[in-house]
């Protein structure tokens, strides 16, 4: 069995809900269902000892190459660390996110992407960006990847004055759009005089100044309101219990903003559940989505957002056939498929 040395950052029970973590974990698996033997260098426990072990490994291991699944500031930094200590093992490198895009201020040394072996991104929007760094090198695109699970379909079918329950299922910071979510829902409710939508607010908030104004005012908003509901973390996308109660929302809110977006996790557990998804136009939204499974809405315009959540409510009928094309496209995600993309790509020796 081949050894593989594999550098990313695990979930934990207080580091969950970030899509970089959710999707090492699952790249993680593979790796190892595509007869890897790994050696777990986990950044998410401390980062200095962590990097003592990989130095360590790197040196005395006799590892037949390195698999990094990390963001572009952190996984750069691992790739020229082991440079430093190792000139000729063999790289493999899944940028997860938006390349450098959201990172302008940082100072990212691309000094060593030439030597990388593999570099597998998540959209034609990030190969570009990195093509002049790593000329040399063979660059792959595959966009998300989630566990196997056989969850089945549910079909739905909507009375015209029935509310329709949503569900906005992120990491919770402002530049996820939920505050957006929160206010067009209220806004739509409010000139109705009906109820229209209710909204379940799901994920964890993280520690920052800006995070704690957030969640106090999604506190107040499911305090005051009937059409707003804090679940926190009571749903997740780790289980078949968590997908089937994802299932049984009608609609899924994604009005992101955030520059460092690119193939979000939490689309692909929609189309495991069957769950349409009202998005953004994100700059690279269009790799997991189309007209055919979701709706969309001009990125950062509100009034177009709340306009599309009025168009869904009056014509229900796509949300029943968006529902089945969203879920038959989970399957082009799934960690099976990601196997034998790295046995065929990569590990086929």
């Amino acid at each position: 069995m081949h050894k593989t040395l594999f550098i990313s950052s695990q979930p934990s029970k207080n580091k969950m809900w970030d899509g970089e973590r959710n999707k090492s974990v699952v790249i993680k698996s593979a790796l190892e269902k595509a007869n890897r033997k790994l050696i777990i260098i986990d950044y998410t426990k401390n980062k200095y000892l962590q990097t003592i072990k990989m130095i360590w490994h790197l040196l005395f291991s006799k590892c037949d190459d390195v698999f990094i699944s990390k963001c572009i500031i952190g996984g750069t930094i691992a790739l020229n660390l082991i440079r430093l200590f190792n000139k000729k093992i063999p790289i493999q490198f899944y940028i997860i996110g938006n390349g450098y895009i959201g990172f302008e201020d940082k100072k990212i040394n691309f000094k060593n992407y030439n030597t990388i072996a593999n570099l597998i991104v998540e959209s034609p929007f990030v190969e570009e960006q990195m093509r002049p760094y790593a000329q040399k090198v063979n660059i792959l695109i595959f966009p998300s990847v989630k566990p196997n699970l056989d969850i089945p379909f549910l079909p739905k079918k909507y009375d015209d004055d029935s509310p329709l329950k949503c569900l906005f299922f992120s990491r919770i910071i402002e530049e996820k759009g939920v505050l957006d979510a929160i206010h067009a829902i209220e806004q739509i409710n409010d000139e109705t005089n009906k109820l229209c939508f209710v909204l379940d607010v799901s994920g964890d908030f993280g520690k920052s100044e800006s995070v704690e104004q957030v969640k106090e005012e999604i506190m107040q908003h499911s305090k005051d309101r009937q059409d707003i509901n804090f679940v926190g973390t009571s749903i997740n996308a780790r289980s078949k219990e968590g997908y089937f109660k994802i299932r049984e929302y009608d609609l899924h809110l994604f009005p992101t903003k955030f520059l460092q977006e690119c193939a979000p996790g939490s689309i692909v557990d929609m189309f495991i559940a069957g769950v349409p998804t009202l998005s953004s136009k994100y700059p690279s939204y269009f790799v997991l989505m189309s007209e055919k499974n979701s709706f969309f809405f001009e990125q950062g315009n509100y009034d177009d957002f709340v306009a599309k959540l009025k168009y869904i409510y009056n014509h229900k009928n796509e949300l029943s056939e968006k529902r089945f094309a969203s879920f038959n496209e989970a399957k082009k995600y799934s960690e099976d498929v990601f196997v034998e993309f790295l046995i065929t790509n990569i590990y086929f020796n």
